[in-house]
Parts: C-alpha cells; structure tokens; sequence
C-alpha cells in the first residue's frame, strides 16, 4: 500500500458493504446459529460519546469472529425510544416527541455507521414504531388476561380462574360485574392498583426508584434535572413480578453471568425466612404506567365501572397526534386531557420505558412479521441470545424485567426457552481524561465522529479494545490513541514484504510459520474470552518480530489479516483485495492453527539452591527428568553455590523448575 487514507478507505468499503450486504443475516438454515446482541440504546440529541461505543465494538469484534467461523450470526442493532428523556428533550426543544425521536435516531445511525459496525439494518427495530408496540400491547393483554398458578408454578388463562371460582363459590354468580373484576385483579399479572409514588412535579410523572437520586440535604431529586420528588398515592398499573420471584432466583443458577451481577440481583428480590418461618421478599410489584405522553397506550378501554382489553385486530392502539403533550398539572397523564381519548374510554397512563425493552431481542428474530411477534419457525431456529453486552447498571431494572416477561412468554408457550440471555458481558466506563464519566454538564465529552474523522474508524476500534480489559473503567487519552494508528500503519507496510514463496533461510520461515499459528491460537483464545486487549497486544508483538525478516509469504499474511478484520475491518478489506481476493474477508474462513506448531520445542525453567533462584536452563520440551537434573547441576551459574556441599535432593517440578537442596 503506497499510502493509508483511512477517510477514503472507510468509505469505500462502508458503501461497498451497505451495497453488497455483506452482513445480512440468513434466515433459519443448516448452519449453526450465534446471536451476539448489544443493549440497544437511548438515542439521545447529544449524540454518542467515544465512551457509547465501547461495548458496542467489543460485541462487534466477537460477532465478526463468531461469522468467519461459521456460524449464521444475527448481529442486530436498534432504539429504545419511548421514556422521558425524549419527552424531556422535545418540551426543552419545542418539538413533537415523534420528531426529536427521529432527528435523533438519524444522529445516532450515521455516527455508528462510521464507526464500521457489522449490523444488519434490515433487521433494526425502534420502539416507538406503531409496527413494533403492537407487540408490546399484545403482551400486555396477554399478562392482563393471565394470573399465576401457584400448584402448576406458571401463568395460566384468567379464564381458568373464572371457571374455578364458578364451581367452588356459589355466590359467584350473584356478583357483579364490577364485583367480579375487583376480584379478578387481585389475581390477574398485570393489575390496576393505588401506590405511593415518586411524583416529580416539574417533570409531571412518577419516578421509579432507580430515576431518583439523593439531594446534598438528603431529599430526594430527579435523577434527571435534579427537580424535588415527593410521596404521592395515585391509580397505577402494575405487573405481578413477585409471583415469579422463585423462578427468577432460581434461573441465575444457570446462566453464565458475573457474579456480581446474579447477587444484586439476589438481594433485589431478597428471600428469607422471617421468624415465624414464613418466606418473605424484599422485591414488590412493578409499577407499570407514567403520567406522560411519550409512551405506549396501554390497550385497555374503562366503560361503566369495568375494564374491557381491546381486541387484537384493534392493535395497535396508537398515541394520539396532539400539539400539547405537556402534564396538565394533576399528576395525570397528558392523555387525561385529550378529549377524544378520555370520550373513548382509554387508559390515559402509558407504559413505563421499560416496556419496549423487555422483549425487543425476540423481534430482531423476525421483526417485519405483521401476525406475531416472530414467527415459531424463526424462534425455534434463534432461541435466545448466545451473547448478551451490555452496562452493569441495568441489573435490578432491565435484566430483571426482561428475564420476568421471558419467563411469562414461555409459559404461554410464545417461545421456546426459560431465560433469554445465556452469557452477559459487562463493559466498563470510558472515563473522560479528567477521571469523570462525560458529561456535557463537565464539557469533556469527545465526540468520536472527530476521532474517526483525525485516525480512522480503525484506529477508533483497535485503541477502545486495547485500552485495558474489557469489564474496566478507564480514561481516554487521545494523545495514546497514536499508538493504535501505528499499529495499523504497520500492517501496511508489512504488505510490502509479502512473497508467494519464501526465499528466506528455511529456519526463518518455520519461525514465521511458528509464530503465525502461536497469533492464531492467542486471538481466537482472547476474542472467545472477551481479552481483546491482550489479542491487540499479541499482534502488535507479531509484527515487531516479523519486521526482523526481509519477508512473509502471502499465506502467512492472509492468514494474519483475517485475525486483524474483526479490529480494523476496513484497513483488513482493503489489504485482502489487494492481494487478489475478489470476496469479502469478512465472510472468509477463520484460520485454524496446528496445535503442534504453537507448542514450543525448546523450554527456559528455573534452577534454584535451596529455594532461591539462581539461573535458568533452556532444554528440549521431550529431555528426561535424570538429563535435566544433570544439566542443571552442570550449570556454569549453579557450580559456585553447590561446591564442597553435599547434594541430598535434587527436586524437578515439570516444566518450571529444578531445585537443588544442597
């Protein structure tokens, strides 16, 4: 390569992919499937910091490896887009929700797209689409229309109940209507109920607990703007999270997940035997509703007293086009002031922001389905996420809530699997360079579109991998980032070394071969076990040792580039094409490595005198234990510290040390 243009070739290869689409995911076939899932964010109008894409690469990186291995990887991407922070933005920027939504969403995408990412957009999904929360209502209806059968352990129809109390209660026939249904809710998963609330008047909703943050005198403030939040009781929905509290504690037993994380969530829950020797929980009910405009409908129509779920075919029920979506200053919804709504009969709170992101991984799986929320076929093939990524602070609310209603979905027999999540993957903070999480409030955030736009997406990619681990926080330095683009400088140049055939001394060349197939087994390892550091590292030592040489073979360096792809996808695309490839690198076959080859012929061990070491030997890995001991004795290094003494034991421990006890 004459020269490295990273704008030109991330370009490129961006639109190249996009036209190609390079990253489809198949549908349900013969290969094996792998799904590699980022927790979809928030499109914020601030846009992403260089902090966002952290796990997001990380993710990508174990995707790209996971589909040159063969696996058929969905690798999707999309927006959690209700809540009231978007709400907040639009009344701050006088614009429609809907609006400030997809401005945002814009910002996001291209951002990300820079970035170089192996999503397939085909299959994003936003929460605030009509399309999509149809599903979420259905669901609704569904727990609505269910109660928790405590001897069959599982959700069952609220008919069945009906039914039960028919046979055995002679008085149930007498009752009302509105009788019965007080009745009913008392059982049903997801119930209307009063509580007391966080109620934040400025914002004009309530608050769920981990939305509020403690003020410098103890009071209690928004987390977001800082306003006071006060004890209110008002008329909420619920879901019945508590039924299923054995279950969920249960379930951690046997996922892959950090410990830290399955504990927080065991003292969320917080079981224990009171002194009467009654089982007792800390965990309540959720709160299922906000007094706010920017939310999904919640399907339910209030009609003489009684409650009546709309019907399926109606759904989506969908918001309303107002010009003022503002609280109307009775802690009631936005919706409560909508006279056509409140003459409907409909529910005037919407769902909390949760909603949305308790189920969105099953619609990747099939999202354009207008029937169902995915199509059994597809949830079969699919089944849950391989690898789930995502930030530590979401324990007690969304991984919670998502692996609840996964757990309702299965006993309604919607999908196949008890937890959605087999193995979760925390990512740590990138930190701003004064040691402060970013903040436009602190004025240090770094905008990573100027990173990509100064070093390349590339360079972007290899430094937030090899920052430190993975799971840690650590600050951004951009005057290290330089390392990560003489990194990739180098591969270039070492293009301008690659032979067909080697014409080096042979010994040379078995050392390059030797050192390709060590590269292949430390990368594969460390991409597998999350260490993308530790495999950056690697390469980097690679390259340092192959620039001794005058030469590598065109196999040799393939075979390197397609351990650099999953990193710097770009600058490894354009390498391989250069050398006559005419497909994607990105859908060629992971290297294998001979596991004979990464072994080492020749090992160094310890020699020690009565415990303290005195030098070191290098012998052949197969030399017997009697020839070793001789050789250590022998040792130039060890002769002064045994002369004259008396040599009672000579202890060998196996590849590491010999100790002299003399």
């Amino acid at each position: 390569m004459k020269s490295y243009n990273h704008q030109k070739i991330e370009k490129k290869w961006q639109k190249v992919w996009d036209t190609k689409k390079t990253y489809k995911t198949a549908s349900p076939n013969k290969k094996k499937k792998f799904y590699v899932l980022d927790m979809f964010p928030y499109p914020s109008g601030a846009g992403l910091h260089v902090g966002h894409p952290r796990g997001y690469i990380g993710s990508d990186v174990y995707a790209r490896m996971k589909r040159m291995s063969g696996y058929n990887v969905l690798h999707p991407m999309g927006y959690d887009a209700f809540g009231l922070p978007a709400e907040q933005y639009a009344l701050e920027h006088k614009i429609h929700p809907r609006k400030a939504v997809e401005k945002n969403i814009k910002t996001f995408r291209s951002q990300l797209d820079k970035i170089g990412f192996s999503y397939d957009w085909s299959r994003e999904v936003n929460t605030t689409d009509p399309e999509y929360y149809k599903w979420t209502q259905w669901i609704f209806l569904q727990m609505y229309q269910s109660y928790y059968n405590v001897e069959k352990k599982k959700a069952r129809p609220i008919s069945e109940l009906v039914r039960t109390f028919a046979k055995t209660d002679p008085s149930w026939k007498t009752y009302t209507e509105e009788e019965k249904e007080k009745i009913l809710m008392k059982y049903r998963l997801a119930y209307e109920g009063y509580s007391e609330v966080n109620w934040c008047p400025q914002l004009g909703t309530v608050l769920a607990n981990d939305e509020i943050v403690d003020g410098p005198n103890g009071e209690l403030l928004s987390e977001r703007g800082n306003y006071p939040v006060e004890k209110k009781s008002m008329r909420q929905w619920f879901m019945r999270i508590t039924a299923y509290a054995d279950r969920l504690l249960d379930g951690l037993g046997g996922l892959t997940w950090p410990e830290h994380i399955k504990e927080i969530q065991k003292n969320w829950i917080g079981k224990s035997v009171d002194e009467n020797g009654a089982t007792t929980y800390t965990m309540r009910d959720a709160i299922f509703a906000r007094q706010r405009y920017w939310g999904e409908p919640i399907p339910l129509m209030h009609k003489n007293g009684t409650i009546i779920p709309l019907e399926e075919k109606k759904l989506p029920l969908t918001l309303p086009n107002v010009t003022s979506y503002e609280p109307i200053g009775t802690g009631e919804s936005p919706l409560a002031g909508v006279s056509a709504w409140v003459k409907a009969g409909y529910e005037t709170n919407t769902m909390p922001g949760w909603a949305g992101s308790s189920w969105y991984f099953l619609r990747y799986m099939d999202p354009k389905n207008k029937k169902a929320l995915a199509d059994k076929k597809a949830l079969a093939y699919w089944r849950d996420v391989d690898v789930y990524i995502g930030g530590a602070e979401h324990a007690t609310g969304h991984l919670l809530y998502a692996r609840f209603w996964h757990m309702f979905l299965h006993d309604i027999g919607v999908v196949p699997t008890k937890e959605p999540f087999k193995l979760l993957k925390n990512q740590g903070l990138i930190l701003a360079s004064d040691g402060r999480k970013m903040s436009k409030r602190w004025g240090n955030v770094i905008n990573p579109d100027e990173i990509v736009k100064t070093y390349g997406a590339d360079t972007l990619r290899v430094y937030e991998m090899f920052m430190g681990p993975f799971d840690q926080s650590l600050p951004w330095s951009t005057e290290s980032i330089i390392g990560s683009r003489r990194f990739i400088e180098k591969i270039c140049r070492l293009e301008s070394k690659v032979v067909t055939k080697y014409s080096i001394d042979s010994n040379d060349s078995k050392s390059i071969d030797k050192a390709v197939h060590k590269i292949i087994k430390k990368v594969s390892d460390d991409i597998e076990g999350f260490a993308f550091n530790t495999a950056i590292s690697a390469m980097m030592v690679f390259l340092n040792d192959t620039e001794k040489f005058p030469e590598i073979s065109k196999e040799h360096f393939k075979k390197f580039l397609q351990l650099v792809a999953p990193f710097a996808p770009h600058i490894a695309e354009e390498l391989w094409y250069e050398l006559g490839e005419k497909k994607s690198i990105h859908i060629s076959a992971w290297p294998k490595y001979d596991a004979r080859k990464v072994v080492d012929e020749e090992i160094t061990i310890a020699v020690s005198v009565n415990g303290k070491v005195r030098s070191e030997i290098t012998i052949p890995r197969t030399l017997d234990e009697e020839s070793i001991k001789k050789q250590a004795l022998a040792d130039a290094k060890i002769l002064p510290w045994i002369e004259g003494k008396e040599i009672r034991r000579v202890i060998y421990v196996t590849g590491r040390l010999v100790n002299i006890v003399a």
